[in-house]
């Protein structure tokens, strides 16, 4: 158990060292329907002309789709949120965000699965608190 504490506390740390230099990348553009110009960022095989290092205060990627007096809106950008990879939709929008360079690229942002650090944080809140106990 000690060594998988160890282990997942060693890969938090590593991934915390390599992304602190680092900084997001994200698409970043604005789609509208009617608008001709804007076709580029609408597209299902986004060109990576749009993909751009975020600031590093930035460090989500964002995709909100709406529609907009009959028009559909998309617009993809860098965001500073704290919290996790998620989807939120209402009636005439959807935001979706994600923390992976180029995430909010596809048709449809899918939410990111984090089960490996889901895992390790389970892991280490068991072992805290069973080294605690002894």
């Amino acid at each position: 158990m000690v060594m998988l504490v160890t282990h997942c506390i060693r890969m938090f740390v590593i991934t915390g060292i390599l992304r602190a230099g680092f900084c997001i990348h994200c698409y970043s553009c604005k789609y509208n329907s009617d608008d001709p110009g804007t076709f580029g960022c609408g597209s299902l095989n986004l060109d990576t002309t749009y993909l751009m290092e975020c600031q590093p205060r930035y460090s989500f990627c964002s995709k909100v789709t709406r529609q907009v007096a009959g028009n559909k809106v998309i617009d993809r950008s860098c965001v500073k949120v704290l919290g996790a990879s998620t989807c939120i939709t209402t009636q005439n929008e959807r935001l979706c965000l994600c923390h992976e360079d180029g995430c909010n690229r596809a048709a449809s942002v899918k939410e990111r699965n984090n089960t490996l650090n889901t895992s390790c944080l389970m892991v280490i809140t068991l072992g805290l608190t069973h080294l605690l106990n002894l």
